[in-house]
């Protein structure tokens, strides 16, 4: 996936350069494009020169199984790229959606698709905290004693700033958006969470109050493990907490330092 942020006006003395731009782009990615975004939302508008480079593009995308999607994009841009055929109806090659964090949304769920990693996502969480914590299996069926069901119906909310950050959770199935909202601004999504992942775990360790709000986008299972079952593990059973300290800490720094990708 590939993200372009555009602003101003393109016309016949840009156009040219932006066409030849992205083709450098396509020809130099060390791996194979498949997303090419286009972000509309600073563009004041497009004359024919630039409407004729987003056919050509289009014609590119063809020849290399490339699909377009544009974000932010006014009615009237919208319009003119239709009317020229840019953009035609049931399209499989330009798509549209109303902002910048929608059109990414639909990007990696694509890319998800085409994976084998969410077969494993959807796995019971019993069937995998062994392999997550490197425990054995008798090991794995001792921490899952500690950890209580939680069931949330879309557009629950899990938890939201201000309150305590006692518990922390694993997202079994579903998913649950990380929202961020100030007083001034409409709430602004900063992540979206899927099966097999951790949620809530750095205000845990930190014992900060939330500062983000954590929403179910649809019904969702979810295991709980509060900051008392924890020490309870820590006395009990010591070797189980030290495996789930680690497995956080590693957790955190991917999340620091992120692997090398390509988009």
């Amino acid at each position: 996936m590939y993200i372009l942020c555009l602003q101003g006006y393109i016309f016949f003395g840009t156009s040219n350069t932006f066409l030849n731009r992205v083709r450098h782009i396509l020809t130099r990615a060390r791996t194979p494009i498949r997303y090419l975004v286009f972000d509309f939302h600073l563009i004041s508008g497009l004359d024919s020169s630039a409407i004729s480079s987003f056919v050509k593009l289009r014609r590119l995308a063809q020849q290399q199984e490339l699909h377009l999607v544009f974000t932010h994009l006014h009615p009237d841009l919208e319009h003119q790229l239709i009317r020229n055929d840019c953009i035609q109806v049931e399209d499989g090659i330009c798509h549209r959606f109303p902002d910048l964090d929608r059109g990414i949304e639909w990007c990696e769920e694509q890319i998800l698709k085409a994976t084998h990693l969410r077969r494993r996502r959807f796995l019971p969480l019993a069937l995998q905290i062994s392999d997550l914590l490197l425990l054995q299996k008798e090991e794995g069926r001792q921490f899952m004693h500690y950890l209580e069901p939680l069931q949330l119906s879309a557009g629950c909310i899990l938890f939201k700033p201000g309150e305590a950050s006692d518990t922390l959770y694993f997202l079994e199935n579903g998913q649950v958006s990380i929202l961020s909202q100030s007083q001034d601004e409409a709430p602004q999504r900063l992540q979206r969470l899927s099966s097999g992942t951790v949620l809530g775990e750095a205000e845990f360790y930190q014992n900060t109050p939330r500062s983000v709000t954590a929403i179910a986008d649809k019904d969702s299972s979810l295991y709980c493990l509060t900051r008392q079952n924890l020490q309870f593990m820590q006395k009990q059973h010591p070797h189980l907490a030290a495996a789930f300290h680690q497995f956080i800490a590693h957790l955190l720094a991917e999340r620091l330092f992120p692997p090398n990708l390509q988009f």
